[in-house]
């Protein structure tokens, strides 16, 4: 599932009509599509009588509204349509729906708005079809009024549902950016494709759950796009196979770094993970003193003991490390490892030498802090190499400010993954990955059961498992982000948003992958 720009929309629209497909067919498909999607949203969530508000704008946003409430009328549903910019542009649509016995309103039969609240007060769901990606320029304050009407009555009356069709009102399209006031949708129903706005912040926190509506466009034709949405299609096939001939080498190995007297669990969570999606040996790299506190309770994986003396940990630890990496698939570093001086000493003078053989390497957490403070590290490390920063990570190694990077993730990602040659998750709602040839993916998920201590170290070790059994970085990174999300959206739905560990995530890892096999039966 491709995302785009709006001038990318633009051009695939035009592909569309030079191949015989009208822009009426495109915005009946939409129309339809959308009404589809409120009815089942209206029969999951109320109970009759049901009655809809649709704020229908100029240009095709709105059109796509009128037609979506011409199939909603035929459910026999109360509507009411709103024209805050009157209906000269629609003038045959809005006819044919005074026929269907659709109510419709215009700002200038309503000029103190009391009728406007009074029809809010008593609606089950609102349709934002005003601009769309047809927003161009400021918002004029008439539509400001309006929205911020729309989002009071959100407030008082918390369980109104509102839908954006393609993009909230007042989500700048192409860049996340919002005017004074913006829809604050539950629903967000992106038409063909998503549009790169609805992953950026602030517009993020606006967009609800975010839905695409299939409107027949070809996929052939939105093939050179780069970035794309992860959906469960484009990530089954890369699972793992799981031969009956097979033994734990088969599945690789994994040695971890990670651990440190105040973040020990970080050390089990990473461990296990690996494990839990399959990998067939992980080797746990600790100091000696700290083993025996973790041992009873990771009994499946084995142990590289390094030195607890902070002298010795700097002069052997990375000759002891160096000497078992080549028979490792895939090394992780950082979770929990703390940024004391010896370990800073560790990371470069492991990662930074000519020995480093040419296995996989999954810098977390403080080892990324850590090559934050070194000068061009990048250059140093292997480009086998997956970064996995969060946005505070992310401001560390880039410089730029947070509020800078989840204003412009994509390309944020994208730029230093090609500029330092490695595989960059930038963590957060909707996780992006980036690949060295410039390719994007963006998981489906945004979710506050992810939002918790640990679950970083689980996706690291997950990631690792992954790239164990043979994955390409870029994949491994898919697949690890993808089933650490479904797997969080299932603890949501299953039992709920507060109180979720990342020791919960973890069991249910084995689960997800489960159904994800049975996708492919």
């Amino acid at each position: 599932m491709k995302i785009v720009d709006v001038s990318g929309m633009r051009a695939i629209e035009q592909k569309c009509f030079d191949q015989g497909i009208s822009a009426s067919e495109l915005m009946d498909r939409a129309g339809f599509g959308v009404a589809n999607r409120v009815h089942s949203i209206l029969e999951e969530f109320r109970t009759k009588p049901k009655s809809i508000f649709i704020l229908a704008g100029p240009g095709n946003n709105g059109g796509d509204g009128l037609v979506a409430a011409s199939y909603l009328s035929d459910y026999r549903y109360d509507i009411t349509i709103y024209l805050p910019f009157g209906s000269k542009e629609h003038v045959s649509k809005i006819d044919d729906l005074i026929d269907k016995g659709v109510n419709i309103l215009y700002p200038e039969d309503d000029i103190n708005d009391t009728e406007l609240f009074a029809l809010l007060s008593g609606i089950d769901v609102v349709v934002d079809a005003i601009l769309g990606t047809g927003k161009s320029r400021k918002l004029d304050d008439s539509l400001l009024r309006i929205l911020d009407i729309v989002n009071e009555a959100k407030r008082i009356s918390p369980t109104l549902i509102v839908v954006s069709v393609d993009i909230p009102t007042g989500i700048n399209p192409d860049t996340g950016e919002l005017d004074e006031s913006s829809i604050l949708s539950d629903f967000t129903l992106t038409l063909g494709f998503p549009k790169f706005g609805l992953f950026n912040a602030p517009g993020i926190a606006s967009v609800g759950i975010l839905e695409v509506i299939d409107i027949g466009i070809p996929g052939v034709i939105a093939e050179d796009r780069n970035e794309e949405l992860i959906t469960v299609d484009s990530v089954k096939s890369l699972l793992p196979k799981r031969p009956l001939d097979s033994h734990k080498g088969t599945y690789g190995k994994v040695l971890v770094v990670a651990g440190s007297e105040r973040y020990i669990g970080a050390a089990k969570l990473a461990c296990e993970s690996a494990l839990r999606v399959g990998a067939g040996l992980v080797t746990l790299a600790i100091p000696r003193n700290l083993q025996p506190s973790i041992s009873t309770s990771l009994t499946e994986i084995t142990y590289l003991p390094l030195p607890d003396d902070s002298d010795e940990f700097i002069t052997d630890a990375p000759d002891l490390i160096l000497d078992e990496l080549p028979r490792y698939d895939a090394i992780l570093i950082g979770c929990g490892l703390g940024q004391s001086f010896a370990v800073q000493q560790l990371l470069k003078q492991t990662l930074f030498s000519n020995r480093f053989p040419e296995i996989p390497i999954i810098l977390d957490a403080d080892a990324l802090n850590i090559m934050a403070e070194s000068p061009e590290w990048w250059t140093y490390v292997n480009n086998n190499t997956i970064v996995t920063p969060h946005p505070g990570e992310m401001s560390r190694l880039t410089g730029l400010e947070v509020r800078d990077i989840n204003g412009n993730r994509l390309n944020v990602a994208k730029e230093n993954s090609k500029k330092w040659s490695k595989t960059v998750i930038l963590k957060g709602p909707y996780s992006v990955i980036s690949s060295i040839d410039g390719s994007v993916r963006v998981s489906p998920f945004i979710n506050p059961v992810l939002a918790s201590a640990g679950t970083g170290d689980v996706l690291a070790g997950m990631v690792a498992g992954f790239v164990a059994q043979g994955l390409s970085n870029f994949d491994a990174a898919t697949l690890g982000v993808f089933v650490h999300g479904s797997a969080g959206k299932w603890l949501k739905e299953n039992v709920g948003d507060t109180g979720v560990l990342a020791t919960d995530l973890l069991l249910e890892l084995p689960y997800e992958i489960s159904r994800l096999k049975e996708v492919l039966i």
